[in-house]
């Protein structure tokens, strides 16, 4: 009788990716795409992806954002600005 194989999800494919998972889990994870035709074209087709997002046009921010955000916050709309800059992702693992 085989063992039953558990995939791993979206998730965990798209943390090994970006090179985000623990060292126990990340040996797991590389251990089952050495055998495994199905999860290895799920990682490429999450690889090709997170290439073709960031591939996009960022818009220009309006000169006159700033004013804007602040007229609707003082209208009392809730208004979400990004902080900081986004974290610097690792290259991915192949």
């Amino acid at each position: 009788m085989s063992p039953i194989v558990r995939h791993p999800g979206f998730r965990r494919l798209s943390l090994h990716a970006d090179g985000d998972l623990d060292a126990h889990t990340e040996r797991r994870v590389a251990r089952h795409l050495e055998g495994c035709a199905r999860c290895r074209a799920a990682l490429d087709r999450i690889r090709r992806l997170d290439a073709e997002a960031r591939a996009l046009p960022t818009p220009a921010l309006r000169s006159d954002a700033l004013e804007r955000v602040l007229a609707r916050h003082g209208a009392g709309d809730r208004v979400l600005l990004p902080l900081a800059d986004p974290p610097v992702r690792r290259a991915p693992r192949l």
